[in-house]
């Protein structure tokens, strides 16, 4: 099992218990699962890079491995000069209202894409979006760097089906976290305080990842200027 200076490995199911009742079977791909007043989505980072010819490739349903994918280079470490590109700027993108999938290659239109276009990371925060996620955490938990916090990482990421990988930790140890640093090559599916009132979920099926908890909090990560974030509802909610 991977070791992190400043976290502790906790392998106990009754840490998640408060995020699904039998953990043994869910969490595959992290808990969906909210807290809080309000909650918005941090879609995670696309880049066009200008150095490339524009040559057609396939869509955004190509494969992760082809449209950034999880640990990916392109969007986890933009090379200098690459530009970002807002998901509203991406090809193809569907009227999220329409939609009854959480943000996935599944909110664009099949087509081609830019070979130069490398697409959001699946089931992990890009490099930007995260360290500007944990710059708005630190400014609004009360005990700052020293929150105690935990992470959970599902199944898929672990390769262990056996036993639940939680970290805990102080929130100002998790930059840390970032390959190639941390124990894996994603950001947690699961992050949340000691005392639960705020919650990051980011899938490992999804380009996106959901955040819930106090309405200033969440105000401040809308308004980030590195976060680019979306209000988005399940319009039937997984019973």
């Amino acid at each position: 099992m991977i070791e992190v200076s400043g976290m502790t490995l906790l392998r106990d199911a009754s840490t998640l218990t408060w995020l699904g009742e039998s953990p043994a079977q869910e969490g595959l791909t992290g808990f969906e699962h909210a807290v809080g007043e309000t909650s918005t989505w941090i879609l995670h980072a696309a880049y066009l890079d200008p150095g490339e010819a524009d040559r057609p490739a396939l869509g955004p349903d190509r494969g992760a491995d082809d449209v950034g994918g999880a640990g990916s280079p392109d969007s986890q470490h933009p090379a200098p000069g690459w530009l970002r590109r807002r998901w509203a700027e991406l090809p193809g993108m569907r009227e999220p209202a329409s939609l009854d999938v959480p943000p996935c290659f599944r909110w664009f239109s099949p087509g081609p894409w830019p070979q130069t276009l490398h697409g959001p990371c699946e089931g992990t925060l890009d490099e930007v979006s995260f360290r500007a996620l944990l710059q708005v955490l630190l400014q609004h938990c009360g005990d700052g760097a020293s929150t105690e916090v935990y992470a959970y990482y599902c199944p898929l990421i672990t390769g262990d089906y056996d036993h639940p990988v939680t970290y805990r930790c102080r929130l100002g140890d998790l930059e840390q976290i970032l390959s190639p640093r941390g124990p894996y090559d994603f950001t947690p599916s699961n992050l949340w305080p000691a005392d639960r009132s705020w919650l990051v979920w980011t899938d490992y099926d999804l380009w996106a990842s959901h955040v819930s908890g106090p309405r200033d909090l969440i105000d401040a990560v809308r308004r980030h200027p590195h976060l680019d974030t979306l209000s988005w509802q399940r319009p039937h909610p997984p019973g």
